[in-house]
């Protein structure tokens, strides 16, 4: 009786560890490419953008409702920005996404310094916070990344 205790454990182990080996694959998912497709002011310290974002994921299909985050430039707050529609990732695959958002400017930041940065293409500088909603198999989940260099995230 004790065998068959042992070996049901073993072997209910083993099927956990296989069950969430599809999850390990989840923090394989890397941004591929970007590029900002079209920037249209909306007043003095607002945008609306549509970003094209290249994703490489090797997971099961994700979707994403909601993505919002900081941008910071020279460790001031530069700009909120927030997703306008949710993206569902293909699972197992490479694309590129075309992913509408808002953008506001904070206090001190214009438009103008908005396409200044887009001119030099500077990133040095330049960090960003993230929250982004998720759901895996209609299972919600809330990711959070903070002080991530926008260089270092692009590569």
């Amino acid at each position: 009786m004790q065998k068959v205790k042992h070996i049901l454990l073993l072997v209910t182990a083993v099927l956990l560890v296989a069950g969430c080996s599809p999850a390990r694959k989840f923090k394989d998912i890397r941004l591929t490419s970007w590029e900002i497709r079209d920037v249209r002011p909306q007043g003095f310290r607002g945008l609306n953008a549509t970003i094209a974002v290249g994703i490489d994921n090797p997971a099961t299909s994700v979707t994403i409702d909601r993505l919002e985050g900081m941008i910071h430039a020279d460790e001031k707050e530069f700009a909120r920005f927030e997703t306008t529609s949710g993206i569902q990732l293909a699972g197992k695959s490479e694309q590129v996404y075309e992913v509408p958002c808002t953008v506001s400017l904070c206090e001190g930041f214009t438009v103008l310094h908005v396409f200044a940065l887009m001119e030099t293409q500077k990133l040095d500088d330049l960090t960003v916070d993230v929250v982004a909603r998720v759901r895996v198999k209609g299972i919600p989940k809330t990711l959070r990344y903070t002080d991530i260099s926008i260089k270092d995230w692009i590569k």
